[in-house]
């Protein structure tokens, strides 16, 4: 008896070719999905960080507001712990700032007009501390209520908008996410 030896298994050049090309399109198809899955993901997750990030600043804000005139006035151990005092809470709000810079969806320009109006802010409140130390607590409660809290309000006005665009995306992808095409 003679035995035949069957020849080994051969693939095809095209059907190696045709595998290999698979193989590449399911990882390119892989590492799309995963890009699509992070960016919804983002936008899923970044409106609602800016929001609350831009709620507490603003929360922040109306405290220092409605304490800033009697603070200014307030007798410190040193003129170093009072700046000590403002400091800490401006730094907090740059923090906050810079944060929502990170990861706001909406045009840069409101988040340039933030930080303007912040800067303005500690720059004409900075004024009223040295104002403060040499005038009465009435002049000065005039002074912050015409050269500060305008100032106060132009931030206030810049996070409403941030907060409003961080709404409106989140009700816009809310809106879509039942929905297998949204163009929006």
């Amino acid at each position: 008896m003679s035995r035949e030896k069957n020849p080994p298994l051969k693939l095809s050049k095209l059907s190696l070719i045709i595998c290999i090309v698979a193989f590449i399109f399911s990882g390119i198809s892989i590492w799309i999905s995963y890009g699509m899955n992070e960016n919804a993901q983002r936008m899923y997750e970044h409106p609602y960080t800016v929001s609350n990030s831009a709620r507490a600043m603003r929360s922040r804000l109306w405290d220092m507001k409605s304490f800033s005139g009697i603070l200014i006035t307030h007798a410190f151990q040193s003129k170093d712990d009072k700046d000590s005092f403002f400091q800490n809470r401006y730094d907090m709000q740059k923090r906050e700032i810079e944060n929502i810079r990170k990861l706001y969806l909406g045009p840069d320009e409101d988040v340039d007009a933030l930080k303007g109006a912040m800067d303005n802010l500690i720059e004409v409140q900075t004024s009223a501390v040295a104002y403060a130390d040499h005038h009465s607590e009435d002049e000065v409660r005039e002074y912050m209520d015409v050269e500060v809290y305008p100032y106060y309000d132009r931030v206030s006005d810049c996070l409403a908008t941030i907060i409003d665009f961080a709404a409106l995306c989140s009700f816009y992808f809310c809106a879509c996410r039942g929905s297998p095409i949204c163009f929006l």
